[in-house]
């Protein structure tokens, strides 16, 4: 698995030097922390909770915070996959699910005891990027207080079920052990 990695992390172009992000001992401190085993290896779990992190969840973080012109409005997106048949995805915030929203797709599929967090979650997205459209913004944009700190990870605004946004800062939006994956990843970004 982690010649597999490293091949995704050497065309990320997120990490100063991919060759050697598998040895950063902050890296791998913090994606075997809370682990049972004796070797120190990172099983499939963590490998993957690795890999999507450097694929999907950071680059939208690092992106955001190297624009140095312009604001730059950042979301998160946990309004969860009501569709059972899913399977590893249904309940979670998977990949692309905001397009479902977005698009309002499916809603027939939706189950009734998920149809009011679905609804909630359609109508709150779609306003957020309409009134987008038109110059309207529901969140300040991030700060920019330095590329060396984690204080320009925020505003933050969360989609969630129900269509109950929030803006907080990134550390009170996603669990302590993301954040301290995220941020520690990002120490090592270009």
């Amino acid at each position: 698995m982690e010649e597999k990695a490293r091949s995704i992390f050497l065309t990320s172009g997120l990490l100063k030097s991919p060759e050697t992000f598998l040895s950063e001992p902050s890296v791998l401190q913090v994606y075997a922390k809370g682990r049972g085993d004796q070797d120190g290896a990172l099983d499939i779990y963590y490998w993957g909770r690795m890999i999507s992190d450097v694929t999907f969840r950071i680059p939208p973080l690092h992106l955001a915070r190297s624009q140095h012109a312009g604001k730059v409005l950042v979301y998160e997106f946990q309004a969860t996959n009501p569709f059972p048949k899913a399977g590893h995805a249904y309940g979670k915030a998977n990949h692309a699910i905001n397009d479902l929203f977005l698009f309002d797709a499916a809603r027939d599929l939706v189950p009734a005891e998920h149809q009011s967090d679905w609804t909630g979650a359609v109508d709150q997205l779609r306003r957020v990027w309409l009134d987008f459209c038109y110059g309207i913004t529901h969140w300040e944009p991030m700060k920019k207080a330095g590329l060396d700190t984690d204080d320009n990870l925020n505003p933050i605004y969360t989609f969630v079920n129900g269509g109950k946004g929030v803006v907080a800062p990134l550390e009170d939006t996603v669990t302590s052990h993301e954040f301290e994956r995220w941020t520690t990843v990002l120490s090592v970004c270009r």
